[in-house]
């Protein structure tokens, strides 16, 4: 869907702010106009529309918005006498051979709720009336708009109907579908203030729609390192390393084999999983997210896994001998095989450039096989191997010294697990085509 973005006037601008300071003032480290502009090409956007006045060079802007999140041939700027308004008729009929059939507006300094923005984009596309927010009253709110619908506003005059306030009396139709919301879908980027409201909206949102309630509380612990971090030159895969190097520490920790050290382990294995919330926080509120940082987070978990159990193994052998380094070849085994057989489904199930999609892909298949055993036996597993619950079972078993018994319950568990994932890869054997043609 086309996305229409027009610069603000002059006057419009806070006190004592440039129009470069207003549009690229900095929102957790990605220039504010380019955030705006690459939220919505990532959810649903196809292009963007921008309208600015010819006081303001198209070279000036094209060098502002040079930028890893956005791609120059998705935007198209046009040159207007004056600025844009949105209230008028006579502006948005000077454009009218510029826009689609159907478009989203979006007010230049609204940092948006991605998953909102995506919705409505969405609903906009199977839409012939037009899409709006539930409370939105105008130009300061997203929406999706109908051409021809607007050009009759545009173009009739009738009783109670006035030529100014255009976007706003498309807004008020009831005939409009409308997206019921609860909270607000994003902020508009005026001062310090609200900058910093929208720095903390978007790192509160960075989570995962499958996050689990352990990983929310993961995630609520950091918001405030990401935030800081997001104004630096730390990228996520720097982060996701610091993961793994907490992780080799736990390991050596477990190594030692007394509690107070399985104790010390456990807390820096709790760090890890830190870490690992962290980067992909970070990755998303930055627009640094890719596929090479999907397959590396996967490579460090399985990496912290296999270091911890180690750790471990090494700490009970002194205690429990070669029943120790048994159950230790035992739980490598389940470990590594299940990391391969994972590998080999994401590689098959997913497209190269959207790694991350094996999950909502698997969740998919296994609702479509409810009374399946192993389908069954997933949906209670899945839950507990994940990171950000499990590194709880850990500092718990630690703590209360049951270091030995959490290592057999673990050993059976990833045994058990990769039978599991066995199981999976009747889902992932059709051609990727197939499947996206399923889905």
């Amino acid at each position: 869907m086309q996305v229409v973005v027009s610069l603000p006037p002059t006057e419009e601008l806070p006190a004592n702010r440039e129009l470069g300071d207003a549009l690229f003032r900095k929102i957790c480290g990605v220039p504010l106009l380019v955030r705006v502009i690459a939220t919505a090409l990532r959810n649903g956007g196809t292009e963007v529309l921008l309208l600015h006045p010819k006081a303001v060079s198209q070279a000036w802007l094209s060098s502002r918005l040079n930028s890893t999140a956005v791609h120059a041939p998705q935007i198209v700027m046009v040159g207007l006498e004056k600025a844009f308004n949105p209230e008028s008729a006579e502006d948005w009929l000077a454009v009218d051979g510029d826009l689609k059939s159907a478009f989203l507006w979006l007010p230049w300094n609204y940092v948006a709720d991605r998953r909102t923005l995506g919705r409505i984009i969405e609903a906009g596309a199977n839409s012939s009336k037009g899409v709006r927010l539930s409370g939105g009253s105008g130009a300061g709110q997203p929406v999706v708009v109908v051409k021809e619908k607007l050009r009759k506003i545009a173009e009739v005059k009738s009783e109670g109907l006035e030529r100014a306030g255009m976007l706003q009396q498309y807004v008020l139709d009831e005939q409009l579908d409308t997206i019921s919301i609860t909270g607000s879908p994003g902020v508009a980027v005026w001062s310090n203030k609200s900058a910093r409201q929208a720095e903390r909206e978007l790192v509160r949102r960075s989570g995962k729609d499958s996050d689990g309630i352990n990983s929310k509380i993961n995630r609520w612990m950091v918001r405030p390192v990401v935030r800081w971090l997001s104004k630096t030159p730390v990228t996520p895969n720097v982060v996701t390393f610091a993961g793994l190097a907490a992780a080799a520490f736990a390991g050596y920790w477990f190594a030692r084999g007394s509690w107070a050290a399985g104790l010390a382990g456990a807390l820096l294995y709790f760090a890890s999983v830190l870490f690992d919330e962290i980067d992909g926080m970070l990755a998303r509120v930055t627009f640094r997210e890719s596929p090479f940082g999907c397959w590396l987070e996967t490579f460090v978990d399985y990496a912290g896994y296999i270091l911890i159990f180690a750790g471990i193994a090494a700490g009970l052998h002194a205690e429990y001998g070669t029943e120790s380094v048994v159950e230790g070849a035992l739980l490598m085994f389940g470990t590594v095989l299940s990391f391969a057989l994972l590998i080999r489904q994401r590689k098959m199930g997913t497209d190269p450039a959207r790694p991350q999609e094996y999950r909502s892909r698997l969740h998919r298949n296994l609702k479509a096989t409810p009374r399946n055993f192993f389908s069954g036996l997933g949906r209670i597993f899945e839950p507990i191997m994940r990171n950000g619950a499990f590194c709880y079972v850990v500092l718990i078993c630690a703590a209360l010294d049951w270091i030995h018994a959490f290592f057999l319950s673990v050993t059976i568990g990833a045994n058990i697990v990769w039978m599991i994932l066995l199981h999976y890869n009747r889902f992932f054997r059709r051609p990727m085509s197939e499947m996206q043609a399923r889905s």
